[in-house]
């Protein structure tokens, strides 16, 4: 059982909100050989991708391939897109010919996102009273989750576990951060019933993941997204 299950009243996991909604993209770019342009993607896919109209040829025309280096993190693949949707904003995109082997890195590239999809509202009505303001708690289920307290709208905590890290937001916007662990005692701390080892030093790198991670906690309010998020970026 995880820490926040333990101070939590969770009585029933159907009764929880489900949504599905991809949100903000960061180090994907398609390197078009022809305009030697590098464009930033706005959504991708399994079998396409969706790249920001703003840095595109006006000239592209719908069916027209185009060639050029999709750098999705640290990779790069020599591929051609088939042009399949024109709007002011984003021009989409077909990948042609190596849609199979862009599938893992993509699912790779994307597991922090997908992981924010599927967390899931839990409903106050299932929630302990927290005596410190009003509570929200987010879960997948399993080790991923987010707790936060709000009063008057200021974020007052937040706890965030997500792939076996931890990052608390105290009351003073401070975040610490540590590592779940289960069997370790050296220099840790209990969370509930899951063992947590803090350190030092916040990694800047894990800092950026937790950021999007968070973007795709879908329900999550906006005011309170930003407080987080505003805490995340004074860190970085």
């Amino acid at each position: 059982m995880s820490f926040l299950k333990r101070i939590l009243s969770f009585k029933d996991k159907e009764k929880t909100e489900r949504f599905a909604r991809l949100t903000t993209l960061t180090k994907i770019i398609f390197s078009c050989r022809d305009n030697k342009k590098e464009i930033p993607a706005v959504n991708i896919s399994f079998s396409g991708i969706g790249l920001d109209a703003h840095y595109t040829d006006p000239e592209w025309k719908m069916r027209q391939d185009i060639h050029g280096d999709l750098i999705l993190d640290e990779h790069t693949f020599s591929l051609i897109l088939s042009v399949r949707h024109i709007s002011p904003l984003i021009i989409g995109c077909k990948f042609t010919g190596l849609a199979d082997v862009l599938k893992e890195p993509i699912e790779k590239y994307l597991q922090y996102e997908l992981a924010g999809l599927m967390m899931r509202k839990v409903s106050t009505q299932f929630l302990n009273q927290d005596p410190r303001g009003e509570a929200m708690w987010f879960t997948d289920g399993k080790a991923n989750e987010l707790y936060a307290v709000t009063k008057d709208s200021e974020l007052i905590l937040c706890h965030l576990a997500f792939f076996g890290t931890y990052f608390e937001i105290l009351p003073n916007k401070k975040i610490r951060m540590g590592f779940i662990q289960q069997h370790q005692k050296e220099k840790a701390a209990y969370k509930g019933s899951d063992l947590v080892r803090f350190v030092d030093k916040v990694d800047n790198r894990l800092l950026a993941v937790a950021q999007r991670f968070l973007n795709n906690i879908v329900g999550l309010p906006d005011e309170v997204k930003s407080q987080i998020e505003n805490s995340i970026l004074a860190a970085i």
